[in-house]
């Protein structure tokens, strides 16, 4: 599952674009436009706009864990775009994603400037909420905020934002824009040992390193840092999002936010 998000800088403009709708109110008209009322921004669960699309196809084992979001006219700027992927795993995976995904973008909205603030304090929340089994269920996150030319990343675990962007020869080229944060890592592996958690690769998957409880073989998750997974948190597990910032250039075509069952 992925989503994308044009960065194209000679298109046309904004305006007639977005429909105006009265505040608080959720509205489904088709194409699961919603109203949210967080400073007027209208959000997208799936499918595709002028300028945002996204698709998600279920694999060969279980419930589809993913989950994804667009909020166009973030922060109440027609210029701004939040997109954010959330691939969950664990029993409650899906319902942790969708926690996040509903969640996370208004406490953004609310608190920009302190992104990191913002998702630890989304990760207690999500620990306070009896109605989701989060102690061995979690989710990666990655997210992006478009405001003209100006990019900001944020991710937790293995799901990647990917720019394509043209060479020379006007051939498409791609550029890894986040950090797959895996505890092999070495930044990663030292702060996880130093909190008496194990990063160990099995047998049968040699080059998947994945981190353990320090008396107990579970529950094997295989990034370093996620929302949930509070069975970790006391051993190295982090909801720290690693932070990035990229101006676009004439060059750039579009940025891709992936689960790492695309990527």
């Amino acid at each position: 599952m992925g989503a994308c998000c044009s960065c194209h800088r000679g298109g046309p403009g904004f305006e007639g674009f977005f429909v105006e709708r009265p505040e608080e109110r959720e509205v489904d008209d088709g194409n699961n436009f919603i109203m949210r009322g967080a400073k007027g921004a209208l959000v997208r669960l799936q499918g595709s706009s002028k300028y945002v699309s996204m698709f998600s196809q279920q694999g060969r084992k279980g419930t589809n864990q993913d989950a994804m979001t667009v909020w166009e006219s973030f922060l109440g700027d027609r210029d701004t775009f939040f997109c954010g992927v959330f691939d969950g795993h664990g029993p409650s995976g899906h319902m942790v994603a969708r926690y996040i995904r509903d969640i996370l973008p208004a406490k953004l909205s609310s608190s920009l400037s302190r992104i990191i603030k913002c998702f630890h304090e989304m990760d207690e929340e999500l620990e306070a909420d009896a109605s989701i089994e989060s102690y061995c269920s979690g989710t990666t996150s990655v997210t992006l905020l478009k405001k003209g030319e100006h990019l900001i990343m944020a991710n937790l675990g293995d799901s990647r934002a990917v720019l394509c962007k043209r060479d020379e020869n006007n051939q498409l080229l791609s550029e890894q824009l986040t950090v797959d944060l895996k505890p092999n890592l070495p930044d990663e592996m030292e702060r996880i040992k130093s909190c008496q958690g194990r990063v160990l690769a099995m047998e049968e998957e040699p080059k998947v390193f994945r981190v353990w409880m320090p008396d107990q073989d579970c529950p094997g998750l295989a990034m370093a840092r996620a929302f949930g997974d509070f069975c970790l948190k006391d051993y190295g597990l982090i909801s720290t999002p690693n932070v990035t910032y990229r101006k676009l250039t004439e060059s750039d075509e579009f940025v891709v936010l992936a689960t790492d069952g695309v990527s």
